[in-house]
C-alpha cells in the first residue's frame, strides 16, 4: 500500500475514533434524537389534521343531511356564542352538533339514540349543570361524558356549586358517578364545610356517606364568600376569630342535632381543641346552654331520656325520675348561698370523677358531677339544711355516692326555685 492511501487510511481512522467518542459524550444522539422527535411530531400533527379534515368530509356527506338545515346565524348563534341581542347563547360548532343529533335522533328514534360524548358536549355538560336539568346532566353522565367538563367561575368545584345552589338531587348524581367531595368551592371551604355554614343536614350527610372528612378544618383567613353564606352570626364571629375550627364544633354552635349526629357517625373527633380560646366541640354547645346538642354528644338520645333530676332550690331537695316520671331517688342538699347563688337553668352532666379536687379552692368534692362544662356541680360536702356553698350542690358523701352510680353524663338536670 502506498504512502498516500496509508495516510488516507489513519485519517479515516482517525476521524472514526472522534465520532465514536462523540457519540459516547451523547452530543450527535442527543441531537439525533431531538430531530427525531421534531420530525415525530410534525408528521402526528399532519396526521390529526388530516384525520379532522376526512372526519368533516363524511360528517357533510352523512345521512345527517347538515346541508338541509337551516343556517345557525338564523337561531341567534354566532362563531363566539354571543346571541343576535347581545345575550350568551350558542356557539356554532354547538348548534350544529346539536342539529345533527335531532336530526339522527329522529332517523333511528329516541328509544335508540345516544348522544355521543365526542362532540364537544362538555358544554353540554356545563349547560345541564348550570340549568338545573337533571335529567340531561343524567343522560350525558352515562353516556360517558367526564366530569373534567365542569368550568367553573375561578376554581369553583363542582360539587360546591351544588351545595350553594342547595341542589340536593343533583348532588347525590354526582356522587355516584365520582364526584371529589373534598375539591373546594371559590369560598375556600369543602362541599362538607359549606353545608354546615348553610345549615342543610341532607347535604351533610350525602357527602359524609361519599367520603367526605368529618375533621378537615375551615381554612384561615376566612373569605367573604364562606362568611356570605354562614347563616348564624356566631359561626361568622368564630370563623374570623378562631383558629382550628372543625366542621363538629361549628355543628354544635349552631345547634343542628341532625348535622351533629351524622357528623358523629361518620367518625368526627370529639376531644380535640380550637386553637386560640382552646375550646372542645362540647363547648361550643355548652356555652349556649344548648341541653340536646350536648346529649347528642355525649351519646345520648333527647327523644329517649331514661333519667333526669329535678332540684328544687326552695326546699333544699334533690330528686331523680325515670323514664315514667317516678322519683327513684332523693337528697336533701345544700346549694350556693347570698353572693354565690346556685343559678337556674337547665343543664347537662358534662363529665363525672369519683376523685376531685377544686382547683379554686382547693378542697376534695369526691363523686364530683360537673353540669355544663361550667364550674359548679354536685358533690359530697357538708349538708347544714340551708343553702352554704359557693355554688356547688352539697350532697350527704353517701347520696353522692348513689347517685354518682345512677347518673350517666348526659344527664338533664333542671334546677328551679
Amino acid at each position: 500500500m502506498s504512502s498516500k492511501r496509508r495516510q488516507v487510511s489513519a485519517k479515516r481512522d482517525q476521524c472514526a475514533r472522534r465520532l465514536r467518542l462523540r457519540g459516547l459524550r451523547g452530543l450527535p444522539s442527543l441531537r439525533r434524537m431531538r430531530w427525531v422527535q421534531a420530525e415525530r411530531g410534525a408528521v402526528a400533527w399532519v396526521l390529526a389534521l388530516a384525520l379532522c379534515v376526512l372526519a368533516w368530509q363524511g360528517l357533510a356527506q352523512s345521512d345527517l343531511k347538515l346541508a338541509s338545515v337551516s343556517p345557525p346565524a338564523k337561531a341567534g348563534a354566532r362563531a363566539d356564542g354571543t346571541g343576535v341581542d347581545g345575550s350568551r347563547g350558542v356557539t356554532v360548532l354547538e348548534d350544529l352538533a346539536t342539529r345533527a343529533n335531532q336530526t339522527y335522533a329522529e332517523s333511528v328514534g329516541e328509544s335508540e339514540f345516544r348522544e355521543p360524548a365526542l362532540l364537544g358536549f362538555g358544554s353540554a355538560f356545563n349547560k345541564a349543570v348550570r340549568q338545573r336539568d337533571l335529567a340531561r346532566l343524567e343522560s350525558l353522565l352515562r353516556d360517558g361524558v367526564s366530569l373534567l367538563h365542569w368550568e367553573g367561575s375561578g376554581d369553583d368545584g363542582l360539587l360546591a356549586h351544588c351545595v350553594r345552589e342547595r341542589e340536593l338531587e343533583m348532588l347525590v348524581v354526582l356522587l355516584q358517578y365520582g364526584a371529589d367531595p373534598e375539591r373546594m368551592g371559590w369560598e375556600g371551604a369543602t362541599p362538607l364545610q359549606m353545608a354546615i355554614a348553610m345549615r342543610d343536614a341532607m347535604m351533610v350527610r350525602a357527602l359524609l356517606d361519599a367520603g367526605a372528612n368529618p375533621n378537615r378544618q375551615y381554612l384561615r383567613p376566612v373569605t367573604d364568600g364562606l362568611l356570605e353564606i354562614t347563616e348564624t352570626k356566631t359561626m361568622q364571629w368564630f370563623l374570623k376569630k378562631e383558629r382550628r375550627l372543625t366542621p363538629l364544633m361549628m355543628a354544635a354552635n349552631n345547634g343542628d342535632l341532625a348535622i351533629i349526629k351524622s357528623l358523629l357517625d361518620h367518625g368526627a373527633e370529639k376531644y380535640i381543641r380550637s386553637g386560640r380560646f382552646r375550646l372542645y366541640p362540647l363547648n361550643f354547645a355548652s356555652r349556649r346552654s344548648d341541653v340536646k346538642s350536648m346529649q347528642v354528644m355525649l351519646g345520648r338520645d333527647p327523644a329517649k331520656e331514661t333519667k333526669h333530676i329535678v332540684l328544687d332550690l326552695s326546699d333544699q331537695r334533690l330528686r331523680l325520675y325515670d323514664d315514667q316520671q317516678r322519683v327513684i331517688f332523693s337528697s336533701r342538699v345544700s346549694t350556693g348561698r347570698a353572693g354565690y347563688r346556685t343559678p337556674k337553668g337547665e343543664y347537662v352532666i358534662t363529665d363525672k370523677h369519683r376523685s376531685h379536687r377544686s382547683t379554686i379552692y382547693g378542697v376534695s368534692m369526691p363523686f364530683f358531677q360537673r353540669l355544663s362544662c361550667g364550674a359548679i356541680g354536685f358533690h359530697s360536702g357538708y349538708v347544714p339544711g340551708y343553702p352554704a356553698s359557693h355554688g356547688c350542690i352539697r350532697m350527704p358523701y353517701q347520696s353522692a355516692k348513689k347517685m354518682f352510680s345512677l347518673t350517666p353524663a348526659g344527664t338533664r338536670v333542671v334546677i328551679q326555685d
